[in-house]
């Protein structure tokens, strides 16, 4: 597990290469240096991993394989300065070579089933020796008693019965007795054989069941595909999902292998009721190299045992020696952050983000989302950043190390990232998988997966979440792009009301004649979307106002000034327009002046005629501040406030979650309170206890 001030520094940026000397990420792996993760001041290079860490994963292996594959695949794009479009062809999920060497069975596997009966056999008929042990008996029990059995009653008078003249009468004495002793070497050797053989195969049940839960994924989009004809963008994942159909044969597999593997580690599992798995100290030390024994040697049953071993430890050596795990973790680091690459480009391909500009994969890239340029750009330590302007918007953190992988350590490696305080807003991508949530307390759950959104309770602070992704879990796409289309909706969809620059005597006299129009000490603002004839009745009747305004000045100029206010109020209203551009389908309104509702609080509302949704801007009751939401229809709410199930409900339609009491409130993502907070029904979700 990653030490939580190593998390704050990786995140934060406040690590120097001398500070630590090293930054550990991924249990052996090595990475790049912390401080350029967010503001990427420094060249990215590779520091050795912390000793002592040499047999730990940071994931497992069919997850690991499936991101070194990506990683190289970008990488090859990169060789190539191939086009930034072709990483659209990528895919982020796991492929059929992968996938197949997973499904295939592992030689391990032929070993435990081939050795399980001699494994049985020890363990439920062990070798055992005689030993002798002295116990405090009744004298009606004791049968023998010896020079220690006097020793210790003449040591002991509170075993005495009696006191005579000539000695005394012993109500319990020392007696000998013989008993059978299991804690021997081999038998040792053969619990942890048992204990590793059921770790193992319990390991191999996770792969393929994160393979089993990736394949029965595909129905929720195929259903969210057919109930949403309108969608535009993200042809591409729908062609994942195609892909994925295509293989039947994988769903199967995967289901007989699971049934094979649980029926392999029940029978392995019966070790542990047997006499020598409670006869022996399973926490000795048994060494990597197996010592040679009579029993190993001669007993048929040990030395089936003793194969077994060797095999095991052979299982374990092919892994490559510490310099290629080194390697290994190495290519890791780097295919994570290739893997992240991958989904940025397809996140953004799905909330309909059209590359504007060919480029090469090395390069920037523009992207039109609507109206809005926005730009990738590749910062320096693996971080991406999506720029409006040249203004960071924000920023996405490969961290590869799985924070959820241990439920016992995932509160703390948490609990440093919501103390890490980058300049920008950041979302820190980290391996998890849906199990891993799974087995995590509510609390920790909601932390683990969140979004700008869906901020967990008390989330603090307000430009830092974590967000889970696999190359098991198509959702990946999903919840990545739902995070970027929250950034770029907000900037959007707050762009209101509009200012418009004017001289004040001139904003006074044309806000006269204008209902939709207010003056300020510096101008206009907009207020609503007026129709064409109350724009050119306005227009027209402010030209007799402003030249009563300015008679016996110069009338050219008093005109050119207001022709010059008027062409700035066309710009105005025509930005206030984009608002009513729907966030879903992507659709235009044919009529903006009645599509645009505003309210007298300075927010609005908006409707589709299209796909029929609805977005508006809503002021928090806690904190005041202003936040962008998009509806969701009646009864659509969740049990939680749970990643997960936004994911599976809403997919990318959505912007702040809804409450788990009623669907018509809203959680702040300022604040991460509902509306129920000021009122009088107690929100679950607020009220979650922190500890």
């Amino acid at each position: 597990m990653m030490p939580p001030e190593k998390i704050i520094d990786r995140i934060s940026g406040r690590s120097t290469p001398t500070s630590a000397g090293r930054i550990a990420l991924g249990r052996l792996m090595s990475v790049p240096d912390a401080e350029h993760a967010l503001n990427g001041t420094a060249p990215g290079h590779f520091h050795d991993a912390e000793p002592g860490r040499e047999d730990a994963a940071p994931v497992d292996a069919v997850t690991m394989q499936a991101v070194i594959t990506i990683g190289e695949r970008v990488a090859a794009l990169r060789h190539k300065n191939a086009a930034h479009a072709a990483l659209s062809d990528v895919s982020p999920l796991l492929d059929g070579a992968a996938a197949r060497l997973a499904l295939d069975r592992h030689p391990f596997e032929f070993v435990i089933a081939e050795h399980r009966r001699f494994l049985l056999a020890v363990c439920f008929r062990p070798a055992g020796r005689v030993r002798r042990v002295d116990r405090l008996l009744p004298v009606s029990r004791a049968r023998l008693v010896t020079p220690r059995s006097l020793a210790y009653l003449a040591a002991h008078s509170e075993d005495w019965s009696t006191l005579r003249p000539d000695g005394v009468r012993p109500e319990r004495v020392l007696s000998p007795e013989r008993e059978g002793d299991l804690d021997l070497y081999e038998n040792r050797v053969a619990a942890h054989l048992g204990d590793q053989s059921r770790r193992f195969l319990t390991m191999r049940i996770g792969q393929i069941r994160g393979i089993s839960e990736m394949l029965s994924d595909i129905q929720q989009y195929v259903d969210d595909l057919s109930t949403r004809p309108w969608r535009k963008g993200g042809e591409r994942l729908w062609e994942l999902v195609a892909d994925l159909i295509d293989q039947n044969g994988w769903r199967e597999e995967a289901t007989r292998r699971i049934a094979e593997l649980d029926d392999l580690r029940t029978r392995v599992s019966a070790v542990r009721s047997s006499p020598v798995w409670r006869g022996v100290d399973r926490r000795a030390s048994l060494g990597a190299t197996l010592r040679t024994t009579n029993l190993l040697t001669n007993d048929e049953r040990y030395r089936g045992v003793a194969e077994l071993w060797h095999r095991w430890t052979a299982t374990r050596t092919n892994a490559g020696s510490a310099d290629e795990r080194r390697r290994q973790f190495q290519r890791w680091c780097q295919g994570f952050a290739a893997y992240v690459e991958v989904l940025v480009v397809r996140a953004l391909d799905e909330i309909g983000a059209a590359e504007s500009a060919s480029t090469t994969v090395s390069r920037p890239a523009t992207y039109l989302y609507g109206t809005t340029k926005v730009t990738l750009v590749h910062d320096e330590g693996n971080v991406l950043c999506l720029c409006i302007d040249d203004k960071p918007l924000v920023r996405v953190v490969a961290l590869p190390d799985s924070l959820t992988a241990s439920p016992a350590g995932a509160s703390a490696e948490l609990e440093a990232i919501s103390h890490a305080q980058p300049s920008v807003p950041t979302l820190v991508l980290y391996p998890g998988t849906r199990e891993q949530r799974a087995a995590l307390a509510t609390h920790t759950r909601l932390r683990a997966f969140e979004s700008p959104g869906a901020p967990a309770p008390e989330h603090r602070p307000e430009n830092v979440w974590a967000i889970p992704v696999s190359p098991l879990e198509i959702d990946s796409v999903v919840r990545l792009a739902r995070a970027l289309r929250w950034f770029l909706e907000h900037h959007r969809l707050s762009a209101y009301p509009q200012q418009v620059p004017c001289e004040p005597a001139l904003a006074r006299s044309i806000a006269t004649v204008a209902d939709w129009l207010s003056a300020t000490p510096t101008g206009f603002v907009v207020h609503r979307i007026p129709a064409e004839h109350e724009l050119a009745a306005a227009r027209t009747r402010s030209s007799t106002a402003w030249t009563e305004v300015m008679r016996g000045n110069r009338r050219d100029s008093a005109q050119e000034l207001l022709r010059s206010a008027w062409e700035d109020i066309q710009a105005g209203v025509e930005r206030t327009k984009e608002l009513t551009t729907c966030p879903q389908c992507g659709a235009t309104s044919p009529q903006p002046e009645r599509t645009f509702q505003f309210r007298e609080d300075g927010t609005y509302h908006c409707h589709c005629p299209v796909c029929k949704a609805e977005w508006e801007i809503r002021l928090c009751r806690s904190c005041e501040r202003a936040y962008p939401l998009i509806g969701i229809p009646a009864g659509s709410g969740l049990d939680v406030l749970d990643g997960d199930q936004i994911d599976r409900k809403f997919s990318v339609d959505l912007l702040a979650a809804p409450c788990v009491v009623r669907d018509r409130i809203f959680i702040c993502p300022w604040c991460a309170k509902c509306g129920n907070a000021q009122g009088s029904r107690n929100c679950a979700r607020c009220t979650l206890p922190t500890g």
